[in-house]
């Protein structure tokens, strides 16, 4: 998955990860909304969660 460090700068790696996935014939937006599906699924926290991922909270409350 894509990341940026906290300076909103792009690191070697995931420049080469994103020009090989432009490269492989996936456009931008693709790509962009892959990322996002990704972050909503996985990664986004809500109040209404307990202010886990989706994954975790699901995960919880099957313990």
């Amino acid at each position: 998955m894509l990341k940026r460090n906290s300076n909103r700068v792009w690191i070697t790696d995931e420049k080469l990860e994103l020009i090989s996935k432009i490269m492989a014939g996936k456009s931008v937006r693709s790509i962009a909304v892959d990322e996002y599906i990704d972050y909503y699924k996985n990664e986004r926290i809500q109040e209404k969660t307990k202010w886990m991922p989706p994954v975790k909270y699901r995960e919880a409350s099957m313990a």
